[in-house]
C-alpha cells in the first residue's frame, strides 16, 4: 500500500523530488509491516515470539 502523498514547503526547492523518493524508503524499510517482517524472517527467535 502506497502512503498517501504530502505537499512540503517551499524552502526544499529543487530537492524536493530527491527527499521526497528518501522518505517515502525510510517510510518503507522502516515502517511497522517491514520491521514485523524483518523480526519474523529473523533467527533471533526471542524477538520473533513477542
Amino acid at each position: 500500500m502506497l502512503a498517501p502523498i504530502r505537499q512540503a514547503g517551499r524552502d526544499i526547492g529543487d530537492r524536493a523530488g530527491v527527499i521526497g523518493a528518501a522518505v517515502m524508503v525510510i517510510e518503507h524499510t522502516l515502517g511497522p509491516a517491514a520491521v514485523d517482517r524483518a523480526i519474523a524472517a529473523s533467527d533471533a527467535p526471542e524477538l520473533a515470539s513477542s
